[in-house]
């Protein structure tokens, strides 16, 4: 889902078991990549256990206040196109100044 003023989107619990959502699994983090990542995200998602379609548990940072989403489906290409170079840069500047 979109989030109002933000280039990237939210990931948001339906409320239906059967969804399903199409994403990339990153595996075998250390504890530091998972302070980082902890670090990055805000207080409006909460990381949460996901059941994988081949059994196994991923884990998400997922928005539980659906009241900040906007109703409609974030769209890669028009991200990619508009505001990945930008984001790109946002996250290089917060990365160094955690160092």
């Amino acid at each position: 889902m979109k989030l109002p003023g933000r280039p990237y989107p939210a990931l948001v619990p339906s409320g239906d078991d059967r969804d399903e959502v199409e994403g990339l699994l990153i595996e075998r983090l250390d504890p530091t990549e998972w302070r980082v990542l902890d670090d990055f995200e805000d207080d409006l998602y909460e990381l949460t256990p996901l059941p994988l379609i081949d059994g196994r548990t991923g884990w998400a940072y997922v928005c539980l206040d659906q009241a900040v989403v906007v109703p409609e489906p974030w769209d890669v290409d028009v991200f990619a196109e508009n505001d990945l170079v930008e984001y790109v840069e946002r996250c290089r500047d917060w990365r160094r100044n955690r160092a």
